[in-house]
């Protein structure tokens, strides 16, 4: 089989010049709640408190993200779930991970690591499955939305929701949050998708998101800003995929 496709870890990683700051751990897509470790403790240290927090989870949901700061001193990240591998292999998988990734790193340098790890040389290695639009470690409370979904046509003007879509598209998020379409308190995030599929050597389901709103200095919080939204759907899908999306339905 072909080597994966790098290009869109390249764009990204020019585009933003991020680098790695840290991993968070989630069970059962609980991201407002993870267990978070930034880079500074020892590697044997940071293990140890993701291990006790493995240790006491009631599910075997869990999935890990890399946690990477732009140039801009934004966040982005990558992350992978793990929930079909057994108890001790999750341990092993997080303890190689901690163990060789550094301060510093570089977007490309840690996938290729995790890729290395995983034994998946496919890992985000084609064209995202599809595209979804939610908050930084608020995914399942706000609840996000698919944008994007190859072969399908999901906006009203073009195959992906145009901003001023989002209103009809939204659901109803958690008590005491807003709709996705309103300010949030935390950036908006477009996140490309892979899911596992054995069959087809997609041996994990993983994902990586780019910040696409922006802060208001004056009233607080961050909304969707459309030129950001649509260059990062740019960048996820190679720009013949997108000159064909932005026609479709018109």
């Amino acid at each position: 089989m072909d080597e994966p496709d790098s290009n869109l870890i390249s764009r990204i990683q020019s585009l933003t010049k991020a680098r790695l700051i840290g991993w968070q751990f989630a069970a059962d897509g609980r991201w407002d709640v993870a267990k978070r470790t930034f880079l500074g403790d020892t590697a044997l240290h940071a293990f140890s408190r993701i291990e006790h927090w493995l240790a006491v989870q009631a599910t075997g949901n869990i999935a890990f993200e890399a946690l990477l700061e732009s140039e801009a001193s934004e966040r982005l990240f990558f992350g992978v779930r793990i929930a079909h591998l057994t108890a001790r292999e999750k341990a092993d998988v997080i303890k190689r991970v901690l163990a060789g990734s550094g301060k510093g790193d570089r977007m490309d340098a840690t996938i290729e690591y995790m890729r290395s790890v995983l034994g998946d040389r496919n890992l985000a290695g084609a064209t995202p499955e599809y595209l979804e639009l939610g908050v930084l470690d608020l995914w399942n409370r706000v609840k996000p939305v698919v944008v994007w979904k190859e072969g399908e046509v999901l906006g009203e003007k073009s195959a992906f929701v145009m901003p001023e879509e989002l209103a009809h598209k939204a659901q109803k998020p958690d008590t005491g949050f807003p709709p996705l379409h309103e300010r949030q308190t935390g950036p908006l995030m477009l996140e490309a998708a892979w899911k596992r599929n054995p069959d087809i050597d997609n041996s994990y389901q993983c994902w990586v998101g780019l910040p696409v709103s922006d802060k208001d200095v004056i009233e607080g919080g961050y909304c969707l800003s459309e030129s950001r939204y649509l260059s990062a759907i740019a960048t996820f899908i190679d720009h013949g995929a997108w000159a064909a999306s932005a026609r479709k339905g018109m």
